[in-house]
């Protein structure tokens, strides 16, 4: 019998909360060290919503690399990202109108 080892996928950011129009919001943050991607799944309902995901390289005491994301209203978006520093942290700015409805999922994939 041959053995399976399965490592458990640290998730970054889970949410779907009410949020108030064009508010910057502080999502989820992890240390990356040992994972090579980034991963996730974003809806909102929201015209002018967007996505960022930062790392670091000094474990988040500055955020240097950065990549965006506009995210279409009421359609799903699978957002990827190539992990380089030791921490990532997500970041959704809303658009000018209130978010009835959003979900979120994040996650760091092993090397």
């Amino acid at each position: 019998m041959s053995k399976i080892y399965v490592q458990k996928v640290p998730i970054i950011w889970q949410s779907s909360s009410l949020m108030s129009p064009s508010s910057a919001s502080y999502a989820g943050s992890a240390i990356s060290e040992g994972y090579s991607r980034i991963i996730g799944m974003f809806w909102s309902d929201t015209i002018g919503s967007s996505l960022r995901i930062e790392q670091s390289m000094d474990r988040g005491l500055h955020w240097d690399i950065a990549e965006s994301w506009d995210v279409a209203a009421s359609a799903g978006s699978s957002i990827g990202a190539s992990v380089v520093g030791n921490a990532v942290q997500i970041r959704f700015r809303n658009g000018a109108s209130a978010a009835s409805a959003w979900r979120a999922n994040f996650m760091l994939r092993p090397i």
